[in-house]
């Protein structure tokens, strides 16, 4: 009962802060089928929600290497999701998720955002299940959680990493943490001996009560046990149903060949920069007077570097009219040193991790070191994003 309380009280306040009770969720950025958008914002009385938010640029980006969808109901009104875990291409997913995690976050961080709106996407699916199956229907019982269906076919061992393992760890962290209840029943279809295997790997992380939520399905018997769960009108072709929405019941990634899954070229992007031992790396940017250069890095494993960042004028601009002589300047908030006719344009020295925003005097360069030449048997691996906002979107 403690324990009970105590989650309850974690909940909310993780809730709360992120805005979850009063945030618009229709039109979704999740493939939904089944269900009216707009008819589902009126039921709730909610405002349609803004299309260029960070989970937009998430769900795209997550798509070229997820399948899956949110998929009409069961037989007993609970809403149901369809995951084609063996058709995920997760050396990209992981690839996408280490591109949208800033430096300084974990790489699992883009995946529990996609997971936490689904979450509270099918909350409001089973209230608005729950209204629209009389119990007359249901025999008295109500719609209070969520059927899952996760397909295995295809699944093989060069998808089970440690980085992939981590990651449904945090999944399954989120769902037992603020979501213990949403789950029904999850139907694990087309099983092989390897399914079991990863569920023994991922078992120890997972509670008891939502271990006996798992049903094991062979692939001769999945159509037949999908087809006593879900009635045959709402059941994908794909398991012998009748289905067929359009655009297809469950997204496959890269079905649509005109949506880019790539960043595109205003999106914020994390890259890493491979740092030999005894070596240095650098990146060079061509920028325009009033341009904002930001920056923010971390090396992994916390390992220090020596870094430097300097901005150098073209030729025919100048900074200092005594370019040997150093002076200290304020371009911008901070005081910046003009060193030889160069502008360092951070606190340089020997770190892990750093970042700064710099508005560009004149037309030139900024050169971004990272050193490692003290270092003769340790190579470094820097993650980092390097923006340039230009003057006239300033």
């Amino acid at each position: 009962m403690e324990d009970a309380a105590k989650m309850f009280t974690e909940t909310s306040k993780w809730r709360e802060a992120g805005v979850f009770h009063t945030r618009p969720l229709f039109p979704s950025p999740l493939v939904l089928r089944g269900y009216d958008t707009a008819e589902l914002s009126t039921f709730f009385n909610m405002k349609p929600r803004p299309t260029n938010e960070p989970i937009d640029t998430i769900t795209r980006r997550m798509y070229g290497a997820y399948s899956g969808s949110i998929h009409k109901w069961d037989k007993q009104g609970h809403p149901v999701t369809f995951d084609l875990g063996g058709q995920i291409d997760a050396q990209l997913a992981i690839k996408t998720l280490k591109e949208l995690a800033p430096p300084g976050t974990h790489l699992n961080e883009g995946m529990v955002q996609f997971r936490t709106f689904e979450n509270e996407m099918l909350n409001y699916l089973i209230r608005f299940q729950d209204a629209k199956f009389s119990d007359a229907k249901l025999g008295g019982r109500r719609v209070t959680s969520v059927t899952a269906v996760m397909d295995a076919k295809h699944l093989h061992m060069g998808m089970i990493t440690s980085e992939t393992v981590d990651l449904l760890k945090h999944i399954l962290a989120v769902d037992q943490s603020h979501y213990p209840e949403l789950l029904h029943r999850m139907v694990v279809v087309n099983c092989s001996s390897l399914v079991m295997l990863l569920f023994g790997l991922l078992k120890p992380f997972i509670d008891s009560r939502v271990r006996s939520k798992f049903i094991f399905v062979n692939p001769e018997d999945t159509n037949e046990v999908l087809k006593s769960i879900i009635d045959e009108e709402h059941l994908p072709q794909r398991y012998g149903g009748k289905c067929s929405c359009e655009g297809g019941c469950i997204y496959t990634s890269g079905q649509d060949g005109t949506v880019s899954h790539e960043a595109k070229e205003h999106e914020e992007r994390t890259v890493e920069v491979h740092v030999d031992a005894g070596k240095s790396s650098n990146r060079t940017i061509a920028v325009e007077k009033g341009d904002m250069v930001v920056l923010e890095w971390e090396t992994v494993n916390g390992s220090d570097v020596d870094f430097e960042a300097l901005f150098k004028p073209s030729e025919s601009q100048s900074l200092s009219q005594d370019a040997g002589s150093p002076k200290i300047v304020q371009l911008t908030s901070p005081i910046y040193e003009i060193v030889n006719g160069n502008t360092v344009v951070a606190e340089n020295g020997r770190r892990n991790r750093h970042g700064f925003s710099f508005t560009v005097p004149c037309k030139g360069s900024m050169v971004v070191t990272w050193g490692n030449t003290f270092s003769w048997l340790k190579a470094k691996t820097i993650r980092l994003r390097l923006n340039v906002i230009k003057a006239s979107s300033l």
